[in-house]
């Protein structure tokens, strides 16, 4: 796969609760999704060990904000 390769996805909707309320499909590249993955992976193993995960939040709102996500 090239770094311009494009994957369908499909997300939820929330509500300002956080209640899914509906789907919605997009598409992102395989570059932008293994940069999220990366970012939620390294986010759960750092609270796993009991770290402090602000940074890699930080760091994955940016990567859902460039990929057009959020």
């Amino acid at each position: 796969m090239s770094q311009n390769d494009k994957i369908d996805i499909t997300l939820n909707e929330f509500d300002n609760d956080g209640n899914a309320v509906n789907t919605h499909s997009m598409e992102i590249s395989t570059a932008q999704a293994s940069d999220v993955i990366a970012h939620a992976a390294q986010a759960i193993i750092i609270r796993r060990a009991g770290g402090n995960i602000d940074a890699v939040l930080d760091e994955l709102e940016e990567a859902l904000t460039v990929s057009g996500v959020l």
